[in-house]
């Protein structure tokens, strides 16, 4: 499977896709991650689709996952900013 090639897969930024064809492409997206963990392009096309589809905690796994190997990722901080609103974490602990 070529990771960087165009497919037919549908858009996960885009609302125009039954259901099952976004769970065909998230299947997708975790068997690259499977072949390839440090691909952070996957990981943060993933990770938005688990937020399209109201996964916020397993989409914040993702995000962590982002900025261990890119902690400079805007994407990825805006992405832990959204999830842990969305389930009511603190965005920084208490000291």
């Amino acid at each position: 499977m070529d990771i960087g090639a165009t497919s037919s897969q549908p858009n996960p930024t885009t609302r125009s896709e039954p259901a099952t064809s976004w769970i065909k492409w998230g299947t997708l997206l975790q068997v690259r991650l499977t072949d390839c963990p440090m691909d952070t392009r996957t990981r943060c096309m993933l990770a938005s689709l688990l937020e399209e589809l109201g996964q916020p905690e397993e989409a914040l796994c993702h995000w962590n996952a982002v900025l261990v190997c890119d902690p400079d990722s805007l994407k990825a901080r805006a992405g832990v900013v959204r999830c842990r609103q969305r389930i009511g974490q603190p965005l920084q602990s208490a000291r």
